[in-house]
């Protein structure tokens, strides 16, 4: 469960915030690694008083591409092991993990 979590997360933010993992360690579709791609690609965006470049549209694509992948990883995850792990954990007589 653990190791799927980490996975599907990416490493854990333990550094400093603008250099808080190795990205190369993170799977391309992992939430911290999407989160952190799609920062940046806003800061280019926003960065200039035009209209995005055909680079940045592209590199949007690709990267909606990446969410649409990791997104659906952390709702199968959520569907199914989460719901495992809960019931490990119920049957030992410890807390379940609750989402809010």
């Amino acid at each position: 469960f653990a190791r799927t979590l980490d996975r599907l997360a990416g490493p854990s933010a333990t550094l400093l915030p603008e250099d808080f993992f190795e990205e190369r360690e993170a799977a391309p579709t992992s939430l911290r690694r999407l989160s952190t791609s799609l920062s940046r690609l806003q800061s280019t965006v926003e960065s200039a008083d035009a209209s995005p470049t055909p680079d940045a549209l592209t590199g949007f694509r690709h990267r909606r591409e990446a969410v649409e992948e990791g997104l659906a990883r952390w709702v199968e995850f959520l569907r199914s092991d989460l719901p495992r792990a809960n019931g490990l954990l119920e049957s030992a007589g410890l807390p379940t993990i609750r989402l809010e």
